[in-house]
């Protein structure tokens, strides 16, 4: 269960800030067995973990997300796939270089920009409709925290490479081609506008007046959770902080993603 896993969040964070000796203890915890602890893909269309019984035997993440498998208020398999990729995250927060790498051979970085960018398509690249936009927002949360933790604000040689040769930063590789992991995150804050523009005059004002976080529970004709749409935007806000506060992830980008 998403709340049994979600548990351990409570210790590797002291006070809203990174406590190292306890996010150690609990990575080990989870790559100990992390094919049983976590849930990196949410594919559950041939699965060990699910009985053929559950409605969701034989499904995707993408079909998940469609069904709004995530509003579940309990045994949700969206959100221990959140989870256990937040939990990920949360290991490698702040200044614990250490932890970084031994997360490396679970989510390559190519792998985790693969998920953002990919995550309303098939395996085989087909593209699956979400009415719900905020039920993608929710997983890319999730997927962004961690590139920014693991990967963006790693001085590790191996992952500043990862990095440097990802050729889906600036302009996707086959399937549709058209904007990398920057239009991606261009697109949601521009999303974010056209929506928080759209409220009622009352709400935005009470979003003004008492930070974003009401918004939670407000509606509209794209999503079911404008607050999930913010908590995305301000994770993407912090991630292209890391990423363009660093040259050196880039420059050679660049180059590759045209060569």
């Amino acid at each position: 269960k998403a709340r049994w896993l979600a548990f351990f969040q409570v210790f590797v964070e002291v006070k809203g800030r990174p406590f190292k000796r306890n996010q150690d203890m609990v990575l080990r915890i989870l790559l100990e067995d992390r094919d049983v602890l976590l849930d990196v893909t949410c594919d559950y269309s041939k699965s060990d973990y699910l009985p053929k019984s559950d409605e969701r035997y034989g499904k995707a993440r993408v079909d998940l997300m469609a069904e709004g498998e995530h509003k579940r208020r309990v045994g949700s398999l969206l959100k221990y796939h959140y989870t256990s990729i937040n939990l990920l995250a949360l290991c490698a927060a702040g200044k614990n270089p250490g932890a970084k790498p031994k997360i490396f051979p679970i989510v390559d970085f190519d792998t985790v920009v693969d998920h953002i960018l990919d995550m309303d398509r098939r395996a085989d690249g087909s593209k699956v409709e979400i009415k719900d936009c905020d039920a993608l927002h929710y997983i890319k949360l999730a997927w962004t925290r961690l590139m920014r933790h693991v990967y963006l604000t790693a001085h590790d040689t191996v992952a500043v490479k990862k990095v440097q040769k990802c050729k889906r930063l600036w302009f996707t590789v086959g399937k549709e081609g058209g904007a990398g992991l920057v239009g991606e995150f261009q697109a949601a804050v521009q999303l974010l506008r056209g929506r928080l523009e759209a409220l009622p005059d009352g709400e935005w004002q009470l979003a003004n007046s008492e930070g974003l976080q009401p918004l939670g529970n407000v509606e509209d004709s794209l999503g079911t959770d404008l607050g999930c749409h913010v908590a995305y935007v301000e994770e993407v806000m912090e991630a292209a902080t890391s990423f363009y506060g660093r040259t050196e992830l880039y420059e050679e980008a660049i180059v590759a993603s045209k060569g």
